[in-house]
């Protein structure tokens, strides 16, 4: 998946797979949005990738075709990712193209009243992983400091409580460059 700098709008009453950007249609709540993000920007609620790393890209190992990965990195707790099914090691994954020094994780889980048990990770080439943090999530958000300097970093689950499968609704990974 490839993630783009353009501006992009979508109905997503009835558009839930984003096919249609409608952005030309609504120039007066495009300007709105650019003014809200500029503000945004200004106040230093955003923080800035360095220059010399490209966009990241957002993979999981399996995902549902109305709640694609992307969803959980859009800072919209509106939308989510789910796994395909019930079943424990599924894996969101954060793909930054060079090495970025993080100092944590923000998990907002779909259900916080259900029970998931997780590992985040990290890795150079997505073949050997370190583990960076483990929970047991049993509310709406989970959050772990740690250091490190890695390429990747995923959450991927351990344990699923009964009647629930994989799904966040937002997996911030906090840069240590503002």
């Amino acid at each position: 998946m490839h993630v783009s700098h353009k501006e992009e709008l979508y109905n997503l009453e009835s558009d839930i797979d984003e096919a249609n950007n409608v952005i030309a249609q609504y120039p007066e709540i495009t300007a709105k949005m650019r003014n809200t993000l500029q503000r945004i920007r200004k106040e230093g609620r955003i923080r800035k990738l360095p220059g010399d790393i490209k966009m990241p890209e957002y993979t999981a190992s399996t995902e549902q075709a109305h709640n694609p990965a992307r969803h959980a990195f859009d800072g919209n707790e509106a939308t989510r990712w789910a796994g395909i099914n019930r079943q424990a090691g599924h894996w969101l994954q954060v793909d930054y193209k060079n090495p970025t020094a993080v100092s944590g994780v923000q998990i907002v889980w779909e259900q916080g009243d259900k029970k998931y048990g997780y590992i985040v990770e990290g890795s150079d080439d997505v073949l050997s992983w370190e583990k960076l943090a483990e929970g047991y999530a049993d509310t709406h958000g989970s959050k772990h400091n740690f250091s490190a300097e890695k390429r990747y970093y995923r959450v991927r689950t351990t344990i699923e409580g009964p009647n629930i499968w994989p799904s966040i609704r937002e997996f911030t990974v906090i840069s240590t460059t503002d």
